[in-house]
């Protein structure tokens, strides 16, 4: 399996971005500047085949000690560690003392996985810079959370990670072939966008297929924003069955929210796994707002208007709102905001094109309503003079309870 870690296998392996500088690694050099051109007896230039030679990885030769394989295991190590920005970056040159203190296998699963590092999950709060033995124990028995949280069952211990004076460095080696299977496999494969309304419930569904002969067993897992939804956590796709998978995205906020879906599949009677794992990301994408009711007000031109509005909490819990007014103008009995038509204008005697543009701006109003309960909110409305203006109001929740 170790012969299968090549510099042209990490070269394409998801979750790396190879134009990023890595201490110690690919800082880089700059590059020889070109040589003269060699020219003919009329001056012209003769061509010449260059052969091309591929750039040497100082990381990956000159070592007595390590192979070409177990040296990409130590880059890829380096890359997702000071990707996660540590307190003092360096580069994993080792299967054991590096790893001991538990830093770099925290990182290197919470690179693939951020959420693993969110309050209540196993990575939260680790020592990045562990000074006591104890820190060093906390560390390794996170990591093997981690990994349990995940569904990487190995059979390993937080003893042996933190061992004094270092793990074995073939047994961590063994550990860290395994991450590097594995670990790629929950990094998102698409985006999959949700678009629609404000409060608008919008249902896509992903298609599954099992080309085996064998069925095959998903337990299914979402994380990040509880807006989008799934009706059931275990999926069985029968041999040569295709199946649709519905999630559910009902808006609550204007603004852009995620979530990741994760189609982990379950193990065999063998013990083995069926199947790789899945991993979507979810996005929303909220263009536009329905109004919920509408007011008519009358007013003279030029003159203000005074309206009072009711402003519900639909939220089981108090809640601060933005307040934000819109004004639109409206030719023809037709609303449009991105392209307003222009209007003939009467000046001096003669005509002149004008086209109106969308008026917006906002203010920020501390509105606290307890649920469930109404409060009154007083505007002032001004008409414009050549128009309708019809004019829409936002209250957008900025802080639940």
């Amino acid at each position: 399996m170790l012969n299968r870690v090549t510099p042209a296998h990490y070269a394409a392996l998801p979750g790396v971005d190879h134009t990023r500088p890595t201490p110690g690694i690919s800082e880089g050099e700059q590059p020889p500047a070109p040589a003269a051109a060699a020219t003919d007896g009329d001056g012209k230039p003769i061509k010449k085949k260059r052969k091309r030679r591929p750039k040497a990885d100082p990381a990956l030769n000159g070592s007595n000690v390590y192979s070409v394989s177990e040296g990409v295991l130590l880059k890829w190590l380096t890359y997702h560690y000071t990707a996660m920005a540590p307190p003092v970056p360096k580069r994993v040159t080792n299967f054991d003392v590096d790893l001991r203190d538990g830093t770099v296998l925290c990182a290197l699963l919470q690179s693939h996985l951020p959420a693993l590092g969110s309050q209540g999950r196993p990575l939260y709060g680790y020592a990045r810079n562990p000074e006591t033995e104890e820190h060093i124990r906390q560390n390794a028995e996170r990591i093997v959370a981690a990994m349990r949280d995940l569904g990487l069952e190995l059979p390993l211990s937080p003893a042996r990670i933190c061992t004094k004076p270092c793990p074995d460095a073939r047994d961590m080696l063994l550990v860290v072939l395994y991450l590097y299977q594995n670990l790629p496999q929950y990094l998102p494969r698409t985006t999959i966008e949700f678009s629609g309304v404000l409060s608008q419930t919008i249902t896509k569904s992903i298609e599954l297929r099992n080309p085996s002969k064998a069925p095959i067993k998903y337990f299914v897992t979402i994380e990040g924003s509880p807006d989008f939804t799934i009706e059931t956590q275990e999926l069985e796709l029968e041999p040569q069955a295709t199946v649709a998978f519905p999630v559910e995205f009902t808006s609550r906020f204007s603004s852009e929210v995620t979530a990741r879906l994760m189609f982990r599949a379950q193990s065999s009677g063998g013990g083995g796994v069926t199947a790789a794992t899945m991993v979507f990301e979810l996005k929303s994408n909220v263009h536009s707002r329905r109004a919920m009711r509408t007011v008519n007000v009358d007013a003279r031109c030029y003159e203000s208007a005074f309206v009072e509005l009711e402003v519900a909490n639909t939220f089981r819990t108090d809640c601060n709102y933005r307040l934000t007014l819109t004004q639109d103008v409206v030719i023809g009995g037709q609303r449009d905001k991105k392209t307003v038509p222009a209007v003939d204008v009467l000046r001096g005697g003669k005509y002149f094109k004008r086209r109106s543009e969308h008026r917006k701006w906002s203010t920020v109003v501390s509105i606290s309503i307890h649920p469930p309960s109404f409060k009154p909110v007083s505007l002032s409305l001004s008409r414009s003079p050549l128009s309708q203006t019809p004019k829409q109001v936002f209250f957008n929740p900025i802080n639940i309870f």
